[in-house]
């Protein structure tokens, strides 16, 4: 199993160590590969998209024509996980915050709001109830943006108040928290199995 993890600006390290210890976990040969070039996406099994700046990487994956892959890949069925700022590129519909809005991938039928939870001094950790999870996760937001509206297909996981925080539509995976920032792997090997599923 090959996971990809778009390398261009982000918590791409920290994603890479998640992922190896979740594939150990799982007993399951397999690698991470840094995503930086048009060719290095071919061949992957799964592609993760980390938390970052979204104009940055939105422009980046533009500038390489990545993005015009990137969604072909995924409407033929290749498994993608988005968090935080991943989770904004892969919306189909952005709420603005009044800053330069990002041009999203529009792959998921969800309406996401950047920055809902305010700055980076805002930050905070909350535990957490996610369907096809035991017990409690404690979730790490940064700069968090909110899953404001849901399109037919997408499934809420987990919810913190009345707002969704991790959405499932297909072999989509998107979530506004960083799971790449804890030890407890059970996100990214939840995203393994939609990999295995494929």
């Amino acid at each position: 199993m090959i996971i990809g993890i778009l390398a261009i600006q982000g918590a791409v390290s920290e994603h890479a160590d998640a992922f190896q210890r979740a594939l150990r976990s799982r007993g399951i040969a397999g690698e991470t590969r840094l995503i930086r070039t048009l060719e290095s996406l071919e061949g992957i099994d799964g592609l993760a998209i980390p938390g970052g700046e979204s104009s940055t990487i939105s422009a980046q994956m533009n500038r390489l024509g990545m993005d015009t892959r990137i969604c072909q890949m995924v409407e033929e069925g290749l498994p993608v996980l988005g968090t935080c700022a991943g989770t904004i590129l892969l919306a189909r519909r952005l709420e603005s915050d009044g800053e330069e809005v990002t041009n999203p991938l529009g792959l998921m039928d969800i309406t996401v709001r950047r920055n809902a939870f305010g700055r980076q001094k805002e930050s905070f950790e909350h535990d957490i109830q996610i369907d096809g999870i035991d017990g409690n996760y404690r979730a790490i937001f940064i700069r968090a943006p909110m899953i404001i509206g849901l399109g037919e297909g997408v499934v809420s996981l987990a919810k913190l108040g009345e707002e969704t925080i991790i959405a499932k539509q297909g072999n989509m995976l998107a979530m506004v928290f960083h799971p790449e920032l804890t030890m407890d792997t059970r996100v990214h090997e939840m995203f393994i199995d939609i990999v295995l599923k494929r």
